[in-house]
């Protein structure tokens, strides 16, 4: 059964850069590390439905997926209980390099996305609650606990996440299971060039 999420479309452009098929603002937001948007016309709403995967992508090594983007892949030197690295995704070949996004799954569930951004992302006017506003080795960015959060009088499950932006990069890391502060601590170990 596919649990469907339902979020307000402010919720949508809070994070719509981290969209797995970046079609602008409203994409996909953080409602859980695997799922994706779904626009009801009738009810004027944003669902969202589990995925297989973190992105839309295949899974691959680690060295396939370094060969597929453009950019340095920044895994973190600090993970909650020392978890391995279990799955990693990368866009597939047919998107365009500079397009592809990855995704490194561990086995504590912590999920890291990297998206490439064209447009400086506004994390000021983003960090609403339940987001705030946070400092990744001197990046702003936004970041939530985990826990439940209603939308429309029903209660939902959310991860907690952690989203920044260097340069082109925006990248994100979300658990259902760890707090921010050390989703922030994840997030301090990548090194990001």
């Amino acid at each position: 059964m596919k649990a469907k999420w339902l979020v307000t479309i402010m919720a949508a452009v809070l994070l719509g850069g981290l969209a797995l098929l970046s079609a602008g603002p409203a994409s996909l937001i953080p409602v859980d590390q695997r799922s994706t948007t779904q626009f009801s016309p009738t009810e004027g709403t944003w669902y969202f439905t589990p995925l297989e995967s973190p992105i839309v992508g295949e899974q691959v090594g680690l060295a396939e997926a370094q060969v597929r983007v453009p950019f340095q892949a920044p895994l973190p030197s600090y993970v909650p209980n020392s978890a391995a690295l279990t799955e990693v995704w990368a866009s597939p070949k047919d998107v365009k390099p500079s397009m592809r996004s990855l995704a490194f799954v561990y086995s504590n569930g912590l999920t890291i996305i990297i998206h490439q951004e064209d447009e400086a992302t506004n994390w000021e006017a983003l960090a609403t609650p339940p987001f705030t506003l946070i400092n990744i080795n001197g990046h702003a960015g936004v970041g939530k606990d985990p826990g439940k959060e209603e939308v429309m009088g029903e209660w939902y499950d959310y991860p907690g996440s952690v989203s920044w932006q260097v340069g082109r990069l925006q990248i994100s890391v979300y658990s259902q299971h760890h707090s921010m502060e050390e989703l922030i601590r994840v997030a301090e170990s990548m090194e990001i060039r």
